[in-house]
């Protein structure tokens, strides 16, 4: 129905803007639209005239003091998937970290549910929706992601630019795009291949971490308001 829409009206449509070029491509290849007619515009996730203070500011939770700690961000929906995150938390329960899961949503009483049947109910902190999601990322010892899809993924972004290690599965349609090899890919809602790549992660390097981080934050610039702006101006 959504195609039949599209094609019906795509003759008087300027442009379609795609957030990821695997959104573009896909677009292409289904021939609704002339390709002049698609454009990749990257969302406007960064605003750099607040960020430095954002990052600065304390992590006042008496929960976290002294904890080392592993976050994630996002609803509290079926796409984020935090079952697995649960599940994967649960089997490095005897690596000496707290879980810090942010957000809101209607699987919240569901995932409480699960991390007391499992046991681990002192060490998994939800902490709810957070204007400032930066002075979490920078205490972190790595952001981890677990959506069944995502458009581009805000936070992977967000993370990035607090120079946080990413660890995400490759769903589609952002991921994989915006991580490249600057952090850590795992098959999508693979269990095991995220416990894989969660003992690469602590057992490199921390040159090559930093590395990482640094490349990641580059590629990352495209998602600023002022690219944004120039792009749409130009369009």
């Amino acid at each position: 129905l959504r195609y039949l829409f599209w094609k019906i009206f795509s003759k008087n449509l300027f442009k379609i803007t795609c957030p990821t070029l695997k959104t573009y491509n896909y677009l292409k290849k289904k021939n609704i639209f002339k390709e002049d007619q698609l454009e990749v515009l990257y969302d406007p996730i960064i605003d750099l005239s607040n960020l430095r203070e954002k990052k600065r500011e304390n992590l006042n939770f008496d929960i976290l003091k002294n904890k080392k700690f592993i976050i994630s961000i996002g609803r509290l929906t079926k796409q984020k998937n935090f079952q697995l995150l649960v599940r994967f938390f649960e089997k490095i329960r005897n690596k000496n970290y707290d879980l810090v899961i942010l957000g809101v949503g209607e699987d919240e009483i569901k995932l409480k549910r699960m991390v007391k049947k499992l046991k681990i109910s002192d060490r998994v902190h939800f902490l709810g929706h957070q204007d400032n999601v930066f002075k979490f990322l920078v205490n972190a010892e790595c952001f981890i992601l677990t959506s069944l899809w995502e458009d581009p993924g805000f936070v992977i972004v967000e993370a990035g630019i607090a120079n946080t290690s990413v660890i995400s599965s490759d769903c589609p349609n952002g991921p994989t795009e915006i991580i490249g090899n600057n952090g850590f890919l795992f098959k999508n809602n693979d269990l095991n291949d995220l416990l894989k790549k969660f003992e690469i992660f602590l057992n490199e390097d921390k040159e090559v971490l930093l590395k990482k981080k640094i490349l990641l934050k580059k590629n990352l610039k495209k998602f600023t308001l002022f690219q944004h702006f120039k792009k749409m101006n130009n369009i």
